[in-house]
């Protein structure tokens, strides 16, 4: 198993943390850090995907919400009561995500390290599951707010080469 950076994972956490308390006044409490098995506890309905290419972590870094820690986030980062998830949303969520990439990334800088520029990706649905494709393991810290949970999922990329056979094989 890989050993996860945890002054990495943890500027993530802070600047999850300091966003949404400071920016959107959204306290956001994690949870346990657990490797990522084959179902979790949350059904998802959003997800922020973005590539992290560092001296401290490559891989991705997924953003997923519930849909009532979404659309209560979400109505915070809109200034607008938001009640039903739509397509228009994606926004919303890349806006949190760039907020929350952008202060990761002027954190780590404090610390000797650099992120460099990425742009989010967003994918929605009813329920939706994610999974790396690679063997490394996803390391989840999970958030509680008032208004439900979401987590945060690090995969790193494998240091070994693999190919995609090796995922169907």
């Amino acid at each position: 198993m890989l050993n996860f950076n945890q002054d990495f994972i943890e500027t993530f956490v802070h600047s999850v943390q300091t966003t949404l308390d400071a920016k959107y006044q959204v306290e956001a409490a994690p949870l346990q850090w657990h490797i990522k098995g084959s179902q979790e506890d949350f059904p998802i309905v959003i997800t922020g995907i973005v590539g992290i290419t560092s001296e401290k972590f490559n891989g991705n870094i997924n953003f997923s919400f519930t849909e009532p820690a979404f659309l209560a986030i979400v109505s915070k980062v809109l200034d607008k009561t938001v009640a039903k998830m739509s397509y228009t949303l994606t926004e919303g969520a890349a806006e949190l995500l760039r907020v929350v990439y952008g202060n990761a990334k002027s954190h780590s800088q404090s610390k000797g390290y650099s992120l460099k520029t990425a742009i989010p990706a967003i994918v929605s649905g009813h329920t939706i599951q994610t999974k790396a494709v690679t063997k490394n393991p996803t390391l989840v810290v999970p958030f509680k707010t008032e208004f439900g949970h979401f987590i945060i999922e690090f995969t790193e990329q494998s240091l070994e080469n693999e190919t995609m056979t090796d995922h169907f094989a």
